[in-house]
């Protein structure tokens, strides 16, 4: 079981308030409480908070076993992105390593703190994904008021033309023909398999093809 003391600065105005001796010593005060002893300490100086930890120069090579310590002066070292230490965290609960914090003491164990640490990581996750989803519908909105294309299956009897390198559907100018005669074929008791055909040999796409439609296609035509 080895037990590991982690310290990051990332900048000199940080070093002034968390410089790797003040660090130093609270990674000692911690493993002192906890009655163990660091066997080695991890250093990146430079690093941004926002870089991934595993990726960080003094961790690329660190495999952290079954029963391991990591033990960081404030849990802000680990990263300054709430979803990168939260997949931290989870990985050292699901390894069996423990990660002990200055400010939060052990998360990785089944204490109140961890269990508020994790609901507010799946807070943050789920607002998030709202967030996500809301600049995902404002785009999609935006796009169709300007009449653009917006991803998916055109519907029946459009296209898209490209203009500016922006995509808009069309309607095909014979669509409303197309779909008239599909009902007329249905009116007089034509089978669905059997109007695709007809369509194919009366009217042409785009390209001057006959026109290729499915039979369901026609039933869900002829059933609006």
């Amino acid at each position: 079981m080895t037990v590991y003391g982690y310290i990051r600065v990332s900048t000199a105005r940080q070093s002034e308030n968390h410089s790797p001796e003040t660090q130093r010593r609270e990674i000692t005060r911690i493993c002192l409480s906890q009655s163990v002893r660091p066997y080695k300490f991890l250093e990146d100086m430079g690093i941004s908070g926002t870089r991934p930890f595993f990726k960080r120069p003094s961790l690329e090579k660190i495999y952290f076993d079954p029963g391991d310590t990591l033990v960081v002066a404030r849990l802000d070292r680990l990263g300054r992105d709430m979803f990168d230490i939260m997949d931290v965290i989870k990985l050292f609960r699901d390894r069996g390593v423990r990660l002990l914090t200055g400010d939060w003491g052990e998360v990785t164990d089944d204490s109140i703190q961890s269990k508020i640490l994790i609901s507010v990581g799946a807070l943050c996750a789920d607002l998030e994904r709202q967030k996500i989803a809301e600049r995902i519908e404002a785009t999609m909105s935006d796009l169709r008021e300007q009449g653009l294309y917006t991803g998916g299956k055109l519907p029946f009897g459009y296209y898209l033309v490209v203009d500016n390198d922006k995509k808009r559907p069309v309607e095909m100018p014979h669509r409303d023909d197309m779909i008239q005669r599909m009902r007329q074929l249905r009116c007089e008791k034509v089978p669905y398999r059997k109007i695709p055909p007809v369509i194919a040999e009366e009217f042409q796409d785009m390209d001057g093809s006959p026109m290729r439609v499915s039979h369901m296609l026609v039933k869900r035509m002829c059933d609006v």
